[in-house]
């Protein structure tokens, strides 16, 4: 999806220009000039948008720092990349999508062998089949969130 349907005002952020830069050895900085990164303005928006994203850099990282990892390795395979393809870069890491080398990494959900694009319809699934052998609700739950598991598609 383009940056372009993301409105990042109403999406809790804006775009800031910083400065990226690498080691390639101990001791030696190599700047990659300017790249854009998002810079959270409004929590509850942020977090409607990319739901997990605030509550993950929790972890010691930031949001920030995401987003220089994302630009750092578009500038460092292609040092003319432009503002419009990092941006779309980051918007997918906030939401989750990573990439390596240059290939989109997405999930595929598995229920009793069947296979689902996302959770909700594989759960759906998981759901109508336990009822029709007269599970109850508890257990059909309980089964479910053992059952459902994303897989490499």
């Amino acid at each position: 999806m383009s940056n372009k349907t993301i409105v990042p005002s109403d999406s809790g952020f804006a775009w800031e220009l910083g400065v990226v830069s690498y080691q390639p050895e101990k001791g030696a900085k190599v700047s990659l000039g300017e790249a854009p990164h998002a810079k959270v303005e409004d929590v509850a928006k942020f977090e409607a948008a990319f739901p997990g994203v605030i509550l993950a850099a929790l972890n010691g990282t930031s949001i920030k720092v995401l987003c220089q990892g994302v630009t750092r390795r578009l500038k460092l395979r292609d040092r003319k990349v432009s503002d419009a393809d990092m941006q779309d870069a980051v918007i997918d890491a906030l939401r989750g999508v990573r990439s390596r080398g240059g290939a989109t990494i997405r999930f595929k959900y598995v229920v009793g062998g069947k296979s689902f694009d996302n959770i909700s319809d594989a759960q759906e699934y998981g759901h109508e089949v336990l009822a029709a052998k007269g599970l109850d609700e508890d257990t059909i739950q309980e089964i479910l969130t053992d059952l459902v598991r994303a897989v490499e598609a």
